[in-house]
């Protein structure tokens, strides 16, 4: 794996950096994930121009592995000298964090396919700003949506609200080469599916096994804060009886069952509608009833199913895990990896699918 310093307007290649990195970073849809490189100045391979090669807000650090595939990609942030150290530290983040830096302005959408207005969304952050390509193909679901200048909500909140609507759209914003052949310059690409991003399918070409490629495997079931409930309220915007709120959602069965209540309250300011507030309950409701299950697996960077090339984010993977603690044979989904650069591992993360 090799780093590089890229324009971030241009996103064309300016250096190749000796970074290390002393923890792994991470990727996962819809999330901001940050990153902390450390660049050695009196490295001859560090270039003599690296003041200007780390300047914050100014170029991004790529992630390269050695078949030329981007695994990271994340935007200067912050830089730390010691006067006595020959080491900077480099603090990163994804490109998410730019459209949480970036205020929505006024608009309203009436019944407007919901990728048109994630992609509207994505766009004001373009003029005087980084310029992401977009994916964004029709969803066939529109929606009502009114956004104001004083609501002080930033890109990356409303897409968020957007996605979290029952049948809500995914996203991500993956690195990609503008030329895969030439591997020259970087471009951010916003990513947007209904009702989902990555390939479905029935059999996916992908496999991880335990024992097999894997060197480890996880199950882990959460039922924390906000990742379970059996009782959800969504809230919308106003104060006391001008704010209007959703019918309550609520897992009769699990209730029934004999699980104790649960409750969520969640506000969405930029909705005054009744019935879109009833949708982001419902939708709420579908992904904390059961809590959160994730599985994390950890495998050689370099062994298959090989990241970027057998599998990507969103894409439906299988997993087959056969040992004493752990029996699994079924098809998961993959929402996000994080990297060990030192030790050449890459944990994916996968959910089941449904879940």
């Amino acid at each position: 794996m090799f780093f590089v310093a890229c324009d971030i307007q241009t996103g064309r290649i300016q250096a190749e950096l000796p970074l290390a990195c002393g923890d792994s970073f991470e990727r996962a849809m819809q999330t901001i994930s940050t990153a902390n490189f450390s660049l050695p100045i009196y490295d001859p391979a560090c270039p003599r121009d690296w003041e200007v090669l780390t300047a914050p807000w100014r170029f991004w650090i790529i992630a390269v592995l050695d078949d030329g595939t981007i695994c990271w990609g994340g935007i200067i942030t912050g830089r730390s000298r010691n006067a006595t150290s020959g080491v900077v530290s480099i603090s990163c983040s994804s490109p998410e964090d730019y459209l949480d830096r970036r205020y929505t302005p006024a608009r309203r959408f009436d019944q407007v396919d919901q990728s048109d207005i994630a992609a509207w969304l994505v766009r004001q952050a373009i003029p005087d700003g980084i310029p992401f390509l977009i994916d964004a193909p029709k969803s066939g679901t529109k929606r009502d949506r009114e956004y104001n200048d004083d609501d002080a909500a930033t890109l990356y909140k409303r897409l968020s609200d957007l996605s979290g609507v029952i049948g809500g759209p995914e996203w991500h914003i993956s690195i990609e080469w503008q030329d895969r052949q030439k591997q020259n310059a970087i471009i951010p690409v916003f990513k947007c599916g209904t009702p989902r991003i990555g390939i479905a399918t029935g059999e996916p070409q992908a496999v991880f096994e335990l024992p097999g490629g894997l060197i480890e495997a996880t199950l882990e079931e959460r039922f924390g804060d906000n990742e379970y409930a059996t009782h959800i309220i969504a809230a919308g915007g106003g104060e006391g009886e001008d704010r209007p709120l959703s019918t309550p959602q609520i897992a009769i069965d699990r209730e029934n069952a004999g699980y104790p209540r649960v409750e969520v309250r969640k506000t969405f300011d930029s909705v005054t509608l009744k019935p879109t507030l009833d949708t982001h309950a419902k939708g709420l409701l579908a992904a904390l009833s059961g809590g959160v299950q994730v599985f994390t697996l950890t495998q050689k960077l370099d062994e298959y199913p090989r990241l970027g090339v057998d599998w990507h984010m969103g894409d439906d993977v299988r997993l087959i895990v056969d040992t004493d603690s752990l029996k699994i044979d079924r098809k998961i989904r993959v929402v996000g990896w994080s990297l060990d650069p030192a030790k050449e591992l890459v944990k994916p993360y996968v959910a089941q699918i449904g879940g």
